[in-house]
């Protein structure tokens, strides 16, 4: 019932403002804050969905402005953990906006989660071309070059900042394997009983 979820926020899903409630499926609309609640929600929330575009109308609800930073309003609140799915998809951008309730002292995690391997950015603009690499692909690219110049126990440390899962429960081998060959220099492992593929 909305009502009893309403009272405890263990999750609530901001939406932007100006979606039609109409339009959010009815599995999911319990979940959603109503419009102009959305901070106070969130305040309250253990757990808070928000596309990136959303997580900007959040950030900008939660700012304090002070006239030094009135452009980036600084977050009266920030949260511990922030998880950005299908960072591989979003420009850099689109990705920094959540990013803006974060702080350094109140943030343990950022996470980037996402496949750079598969489809990026979509930019249709010449002049944005720079746009077209996501900051996922940037930071796993950084990453794998710092690896190749590291020692054994910086290599250790830095293994920790990267995750890259590779046994695949979707697909027969014969279905990935050529994926696998070209774009995952052969990691990808086929972990899918046989009779789900």
């Amino acid at each position: 019932n909305s009502n009893e979820l309403q009272a405890s926020w263990t999750m609530v899903r901001v939406n932007d403002p100006r979606r039609d409630p109409a339009s959010v499926k009815s599995d999911v609309s319990r979940f959603c804050a109503a419009s102009g609640s959305e901070a106070e929600a969130a305040l309250h929330a253990r757990v808070v969905v928000a596309s990136c575009a959303s997580a900007g109308f959040l950030a900008d609800s939660l700012a304090t402005p002070t006239a030094s930073d009135a452009l980036f309003p600084l977050p009266r609140h920030a949260f511990t953990h922030v998880f950005v799915d299908e960072a591989g998809q979003a420009t850099v951008p689109e990705t920094l906006v959540p990013l803006r309730m974060t702080s350094a002292s109140q943030t343990r995690a950022v996470v980037l989660a996402g496949d750079p391997k598969q489809l990026g950015p979509v930019v249709h603009a010449a002049s944005a071309r720079a746009l077209r690499e996501s900051l996922l692909a940037s930071a796993v690219g950084t990453h794998e070059a710092e690896a190749r110049g590291a020692t054994r126990s910086e290599t250790h440390h830095a293994r920790r900042r990267l995750v890259k899962l590779t046994r695949n429960y979707r697909s027969h081998a014969d279905i990935f394997g050529l994926s696998s060959a070209l774009f995952y220099d052969n990691a990808l492992v086929a972990a899918a009983p046989a009779a789900n593929v």
